[in-house]
């Protein structure tokens, strides 16, 4: 089990106990006292939960070695998991938005208890930290996976705020005697539903661009360059391709060598090529090079 590997599924498993705990105190903070924003903050944190195993459920099939019915491996495993959950979390911030959207409906007669502004600001705390300390473990091991769960941390800090306000300006507004100030709180349930909405979309717009095998990144694409490059005997780097596989990253590239060289040498340097970029990445998972003779000036 490599260290990014267990340093990816210890973050999910942070993301997984730490979810849980809030979706039970702020389902549980709503419930009792009477907040719709809280109970949507709390099917929040539960959706978060979902995106957590994702990346569990992806990381484990990714980590499988290529077989013969998957010679490049099962990288987009994440990917496809991202893809589900996408929509579960979509279909979550509907039925948040649809409830509270209800709730104006009905008329607000009651103003959330204080309890469920205690669960907000502890919320806020507790998720900025999770969020930092995960950002800090993907940056570690350069788990983009990680990155991508640790601003999902960040957004549920957002959603919270939110929550806090409207849960904050209904009780100032029932204090002040203005009744209509009560509708702040189904309100902030509206906006969080948004950001909940807004993260699967997201979620799926990413799993979405790297199933149609998009590029990799310039910077990836500069470094893959460089080094093919510096290898001995490469007298030009063309046609660099380069597309993610999940956590991993397939290579495509024509390298130019001495038109005088024999068949072997020139495959002794696509090998040198491939060799090299694979110690100097750990997330190439396999590397094509393709040998184009090329006329050298004496």
């Amino acid at each position: 089990m490599s260290e990014r590997y267990k340093t990816g599924l210890f973050g999910a498993w942070i993301g997984i106990i730490v979810n849980f705990m809030l979706m039970i105190i702020k389902g549980l903070a709503g419930y009792l006292a009477n907040s719709q924003a809280m109970t949507a903050d709390a099917f929040h944190s539960g959706a978060d939960i979902f995106v957590s195993f994702a990346v569990i459920i992806g990381m484990f099939i990714a980590s499988k070695p290529a077989d013969q019915e998957h010679p490049y491996g099962h990288g987009k495993a994440e990917t496809i998991a991202s893809k589900i959950i996408a929509l579960i979390i979509v279909l979550a911030g509907l039925n948040v938005a649809v409830s509270s959207l209800g709730a104006f409906f009905r008329g607000v007669d009651v103003t959330p208890g204080s309890m469920a502004l205690w669960a907000a600001l502890i919320s806020i705390l507790v998720k900025e930290i999770t969020f930092r300390y995960t950002y800090y473990l993907g940056e570690k091991v350069d788990c983009k996976v990680l990155l991508t769960n640790s601003w999902e941390h960040r957004s549920d800090v957002f959603s919270s705020v939110a929550a806090l306000i409207g849960i904050g300006g209904a009780r100032i507004g029932d204090f002040l005697g203005y009744p209509f100030f009560l509708y702040m709180d189904p309100l902030a349930g509206l906006v969080v539903s948004v950001f909940i909405i807004r993260m699967g979309l997201c979620l799926a717009g990413e799993a979405a661009y790297e199933l149609m095998d998009a590029s990799a990144t310039e910077d990836i694409i500069d470094d893959i360059r460089e080094a093919a490059c510096n290898v001995e005997g490469v007298t030009e780097v063309h046609d660099v391709k380069a597309r993610s596989a999940g956590p991993y990253v397939l290579v495509d590239l024509r390298i130019g060598v001495r038109c005088d060289l024999t068949v072997k040498e020139g495959h002794d340097i696509a090998k040198r090529v491939k060799e090299g970029l694979l110690a100097r990445r750990d997330d190439i998972l396999e590397v094509i090079v393709h040998v184009n003779p090329c006329e050298v000036e004496e």
